[in-house]
């Protein structure tokens, strides 16, 4: 199993994936070659679909397709096989954006006593970032005259603009003036970029002293 799966991480290093989608691609088809069990280079559909069926239960939508689109790179990719693999993704289920009031947003920020860590909050949820995005911005993209934030290489590696609220601007400016265009905004404690999971330790404190009601919201930013 171990060269499989070395020859599958090779290939999708050598065509630019990034790295989360590597790790999870491979734990799909390891999953997937645990599942089959013997006779790992050949192929057969009823197997994939057999594996997708028992794993339904235990995993979401999205994982499940994550595991299709691994098991379809290592038989196009790696086994070669010519014969097309007739199995559609799985259909996601829909959800209702979670959107709150004003009140509730006080809530979440005022759980908050680190100044710096509750404008990293207030700028990730008022800007709409990521984790990794927030993580990786920097001084120079960030207009506070035009209250707008250049986005670098966002999800699809697309660069995309999003709106800075003006309330946040003046705590913004206080953190920056400081900084030369090229350092993070929300950099480590030696100036460097801070660690993902650092960040997400930030939302998981505000997670825990925030209302249930309004915790999603902050559980939906901790994507990478």
């Amino acid at each position: 199993m171990q060269t499989q799966l070395n020859l599958l991480k090779r290939e999708l290093k050598i065509r630019n994936y990034s790295p989360k989608t590597i790790a999870s691609y491979l734990y799909g088809l390891k999953e997937y070659l645990t599942f089959k069990k013997e006779k790992l280079g050949t192929f057969d559909e009823n197997i994939i679909k057999n594996f997708l069926l028992s794993s339904k239960s235990k995993i979401s939508p999205q994982s499940q397709n994550i595991y299709l689109g691994a098991i379809k790179f290592y038989y196009y990719n790696i086994i070669k096989i010519n014969k097309k693999i007739e199995i559609k993704s799985v259909k996601k289920i829909k959800k209702l954006p979670v959107v709150l009031s004003r009140q509730e947003i006080e809530k979440i920020l005022n759980s908050i006593s680190n100044k710096k860590h509750k404008l990293l909050i207030a700028v990730s949820y008022g800007a709409g970032l990521r984790v990794s995005e927030i993580i990786s911005l920097k001084v120079k993209d960030v207009d506070l005259e035009e209250l707008t934030i250049h986005i670098k290489n966002a999800k699809g590696r697309k660069d995309r603009i999003s709106i800075l609220p003006e309330k946040i601007v003046k705590d913004l400016r206080e953190i920056i003036e400081s900084k030369n265009l090229n350092n993070y905004i929300f950099g480590s404690n030696r100036g460097g970029k801070l660690n993902s999971r650092t960040a997400q330790k930030v939302f998981e404190k505000a997670l825990k002293k925030t209302p249930p009601s309004t915790a999603c919201v902050i559980a939906s930013l901790l994507t990478y």
